[in-house]
Parts: structure tokens; sequence; C-alpha cells
């Protein structure tokens, strides 16, 4: 049924069918929009989808992420952090959710994989 598949906390559609996606290809239930921390307990920022569990981030970047040059320096510096404090991040854009989404399933498989989480 339609109404299992709401989680809140999605903030767009994207990140919605994003995770609809990933969870079709048997992913674990990530957080959503949730905050990463570095050992220190400071906040690093908020991500799309998080498996914390695993250290790993997957973010839907529209295309504010790409044409704005003040919201790419904060998404560029964020994730650094986030990779120094030892999580690995999947960027995916549009072609890879609508156009590509095979791609996108593996690209995050190969990330768990890394991790050994499958």
């Amino acid at each position: 049924m339609a109404l299992d598949l709401i989680r809140p906390g999605s903030e767009s559609r994207p990140e919605s069918l994003l995770r609809l996606l990933l969870g079709s290809a048997k992913f674990p239930e990530p957080e959503l929009n949730a905050v990463i921390r570095d050992e220190a307990g400071r906040s690093i920022g908020r991500f799309d989808l998080v498996y914390r569990d695993f250290s790993i981030a997957v973010e839907y970047d529209g295309q504010q992420h790409r044409t704005s040059g003040r919201q790419y320096d904060i998404d560029e510096r964020r994730i650094e952090a986030a990779m120094l404090a030892g999580w690995l991040v999947v960027r995916i854009r549009a072609q890879g959710l609508f156009g590509g989404p095979a791609s996108t399933i593996e690209r995050v498989a190969s990330v768990f994989r890394a991790r050994n989480a499958t």
C-alpha cells in the first residue's frame, strides 16, 4: 500500500524516489535528512539518506547544487568534512535517478561492498 511507503523527514520528491529505488534494491532503511557529526560531536551537516551503521551517506543533488556557486561551495565543504570523518558519500543527480537507476543502484552497492556491508 502506498501509505506504507511514506516516511517523515523527506524534503523533496527526488529524495523520496531515491529512497524508494534503494529500498526496492533491498538496501537498509536510511535515516532521512540526518545530521552527521565528527568524533568530537560537532555537526558536519545534514545529509539526505544516512546509513549510520555503515558511515555511508547518499545525496540527491538537484540543479541548485550545480548552478549556485554558494550552494556548491557549501556542499563541497560539507562532503569533504564527512569524508575526513570517515564517511563515504555518494552523490546522485537527475540522470542517475531518472535515466539510469540501475547504475545508481550499482554505485551505492559498490560503496556498501567497500564497507563490507553486503
